[in-house]
């Protein structure tokens, strides 16, 4: 049967997600999406995300999750998937394997006082968004420097995220690049990119030395793609970790550091600076700011939000 765009998206949107339609019309939206017709893949791809990935990860709800979840694993072992095969050489031959091995990482086992103190380096995963990676990103990576206090604390992520989150207050970077308006074949292509850098920061440090630490990336697909071995791996699953709350999620993240690793984070608020006195280029403006959304005008909080925001 030959199932649209259209009808795939529709179906994907209403039909429950352990039903054997919601998994044809998946992997029937993927394999376009992975289509060698540049014109195809962009319009399913820019269809999987903006009508069905993002609008399921921002309903911060089991039943958003357990459907991004679902779609997401049957996509990668779609036709045409890039990753496929190189998930079947670690052992992911199926979506079953790859959604049983995220349904033990969710819950990772708290790290004690004589394991942190072993800890080199810990490596947090940027969420690729400057807002996500200002109120989620550096709570964590304030916790991992007081809970970790022998380890180098690295981020990982695109240098405008470091520019803003990390520049100047002590961490350490290796940039990783993601493109969040590629398609979907090359936005799975960036967790080639991470495992290297991953690999490239731990040589030489034996087991028991680093950890990774992942925010719900785009990076790993929220926490899908397997990076390494789970010992070495913690994952923050800012999705459903509130439940029905209305925490904010810089509260959630430290909150779970907390649980973790027995420390408190400090949250999203940046250390005193030194107060500099700034000489406006000329020709050019003093500072910039930005309202993206993504792509997404939804997430816009509106036009006299915005002009009073640059009056302050």
């Amino acid at each position: 049967m030959l199932v649209t765009l259209e009808g795939s998206v529709q179906a994907l949107s209403g039909e429950r997600p352990d039903s054997p339609r919601f998994d044809e019309c998946a992997r029937a939206l993927a394999r376009q999406a992975f289509s060698t017709d540049p014109a195809t893949a962009a319009e399913a791809t820019a269809a999987i995300f903006s009508n069905l990935v993002e609008p399921w990860g921002d309903s911060f709800t089991g039943q958003g999750s357990e459907k991004y979840v679902r779609f997401m694993t049957e996509a990668l072992f779609a036709d045409g998937c890039p990753l496929a095969s190189k998930l079947s050489r670690h052992g992911f031959t199926t979506p079953e394997d790859l959604r049983d091995r995220y349904a033990e990482v969710r819950t990772p086992s708290p790290i004690g006082m004589d394991e942190a103190k072993r800890l080199r380096r810990v490596l947090v995963l940027s969420r690729v968004t400057l807002g996500a990676d200002v109120a989620v990103t550096r709570p964590i990576l304030n916790a991992s420097r007081a809970a970790f206090p022998n380890a180098v604390v690295e981020f990982l992520g695109p240098a405008k995220n470091a520019d803003l989150v990390v520049r100047g207050l002590g961490f350490a970077h290796r940039e990783v690049r993601y493109g969040r308006h590629a398609l979907l074949a090359d936005r799975l292509a960036a967790w080639n990119s991470l495992r290297r850098a991953v690999w490239e920061s731990v040589v030489g440090l034996a087991d028991g030395e680093w950890l990774v630490v992942d925010p719900d990336t785009r990076l790993t697909q929220l926490g899908l793609l397997p990076l390494v071995d789970d010992g070495h791996y913690h994952l923050f699953g800012s999705r459903t970790v509130g439940g029905r709350g209305t925490a904010p999620l810089g509260d959630l993240a430290t909150e779970w550091c907390r649980e973790q690793w027995s420390v408190a984070g400090t949250g999203a608020r940046v250390p005193s600076l030194p107060r500099i006195r700034l000489r406006k280029p000329a020709g050019q403006p003093l500072a910039a700011v930005s309202f993206g959304t993504g792509g997404r005008d939804s997430k816009r909080m509106g036009g006299h939000f915005e002009d009073d925001l640059l009056d302050l």
